[in-house]
């Protein structure tokens, strides 16, 4: 499991720099930024195959009352035809 954690990076960095992450405050003196980047399998084809993935290994997070909003779409890199 890899997880990188960096401090020393007050919230208006984080605010500016860091983006796709999730800004939250820890207390009155800490703030928080989290970017997630999930190794999906080949396999995943549709929305629906993502949703059930992401539900999956992010189930035990949830049940300890993390909480995720997700939104899922189709690609700008998609051409439909």
């Amino acid at each position: 499991m890899s997880v990188k954690i960096k401090t020393n990076t007050p919230e208006t960095s984080q605010m500016d720099s860091f983006q796709n992450a999730t800004l939250h405050s820890v207390n009155d003196e800490i703030a928080c930024s989290i970017a997630v980047h999930p190794a999906y399998p080949g396999d995943i084809k549709t929305e629906e195959q993502a949703k059930a993935y992401l539900q999956e290994k992010l189930r035990a997070l949830s049940d300890e009352g993390w909480h995720f909003d997700i939104q899922l779409g189709e690609s700008m890199d998609f051409e439909q035809e």
